[in-house]
């Protein structure tokens, strides 16, 4: 992927409108929240290791915003999630990420009746291999901090589900010497009735229909600091306006 490329891509994504009264250009986006451990951006949820340098977190901040605002642009992200995802992760890659391209299969549980976050929880720690009790020790604590955040669940919760249908990402993001690695985890469900409760969460298996699949992402960061400037520029805004943060 070169840089030409990849500034190509960013270039035909739409910025952010401007209101007609405005006089002033905004300014670039500076960091913020940068000591938050976790977060929502739209759909996602994000989860970061303890020991992730800021730069980096602000690297999967902005890569993943604008990577759902060029998938956005083309498809609804729960109606035509192949399709989403597809771009989504064309994008992430010309933002310096580097990974699997795994595709959507539908879940086969055992018959045990088991809560989604644990199926969850085991498809990440699956994906994880090595990395596995850390990461699902960091989503386990991610998910009970959003449960105890009414105002950032229920933005979660807007932007994943539509009725009965629902899509999302789990993103545990961990640094390992100077890699970067984030598992990106899509769930795609539908839901087949009601078992109230907290939502997703507590339903239990046998109520939900699920497509799910993992990509294991590494940072080239050498490549996004070389595009980060135009990143920042169609983004138009701070972290701290579209990262919802949680801390626990």
């Amino acid at each position: 992927m070169t840089i030409e490329k990849s500034l190509a891509f960013i270039d035909q994504i739409p910025a952010p409108r401007v209101r007609r009264n405005a006089v002033d250009t905004p300014d670039a986006p500076t960091p913020e929240n940068t000591d938050a451990k976790a977060g929502v951006v739209q759909s996602q949820l994000i989860a970061f290791t303890s020991n992730l340098d800021t730069p980096f977190k602000e690297a999967v901040k902005y890569s993943t915003q604008l990577a759902q605002r060029a998938a956005d642009q083309k498809f609804n992200h729960i109606e035509q999630r192949m399709q989403w995802y597809e771009v989504y992760n064309e994008a992430l890659q010309h933002l310096g990420w580097i990974g699997s391209d795994n595709k959507l299969t539908r879940y086969k549980g055992s018959k045990l009746e088991v809560t989604m976050e644990n199926v969850a929880i085991e498809l990440i720690k699956l994906a994880a291999g090595p990395n596995a009790a850390l990461i699902a020790d960091l989503t386990s604590a991610t998910i009970n901090a959003l449960k105890g955040d009414s105002e950032v669940l229920s933005k979660l919760q807007k932007s994943s589900s539509s009725g009965a249908s629902g899509a999302f990402d789990i993103l545990p993001v961990m640094q390992k010497d100077d890699d970067v690695v984030m598992y990106s985890h899509a769930m795609v469900f539908e839901h087949k009735e009601d078992s109230g409760g907290f939502w997703f969460w507590s339903w239990t298996s046998s109520n939900v229909s699920l497509e799910h699949c993992a990509n294991e992402w590494t940072l080239n960061y050498s490549h996004y600091k070389s595009v980060e400037s135009q990143v920042k520029e169609k983004l138009g805004e701070s972290t701290s306006k579209f990262f919802d943060s949680l801390n626990f």
